[in-house]
């Protein structure tokens, strides 16, 4: 963490904004407007909570009828965000995770080693609070 120079904290509208800019920014070509769509989901998960990719999928599913619940569509969104906007990026792909690999152990050493440092950086490395979209109320409807 750096040291606050007196600029004020960016507020959590501020980073959802940053995030969304990240999207956005990513030609239609390279990411159709439904893999978008998930990327803002993703650009939701709470700061300090991972998110399951299944659990993303069923989200997506129930808000705008896409990836039909459909974890593995989640995780090759992930996959393709990491080609287009590389690892090292404020956009938080680091909260998204598989059930049963909770620790990224599957991915590549880049991925994993920027991922656990941002986790634990979050606090969500040792004691992972899973993420539960149903149970979060969303202020970016």
């Amino acid at each position: 963490m750096g040291v606050n120079n007196g600029s004020p904290l960016p507020t959590l509208p501020d980073i959802h904004e940053r995030h969304l800019r990240i999207i956005n920014a990513i030609p239609d070509s390279e990411l159709s407007p439904n893999e978008k769509l998930v990327a803002r989901l993703v650009a939701r998960i709470p700061y300090g909570k991972i998110a399951s990719y299944g659990k993303i999928a069923e989200w997506a599913n129930s808000k705008y009828q896409y990836t039909g619940g459909n974890a593995r569509v989640v995780a090759n969104i992930r996959a393709k965000l990491y080609e287009l906007i590389e690892h090292y990026t404020d956009f938080p792909l680091w909260r998204l995770a598989s059930q049963e690999d909770e620790k990224a152990a599957n991915d590549s050493i880049v991925t994993r080693i920027y991922g656990m440092e941002k986790r634990i950086e979050e606090g969500s490395w040792n004691n992972p609070i899973w993420f539960d979209p149903p149970k979060y109320f969303d202020p970016y409807q």
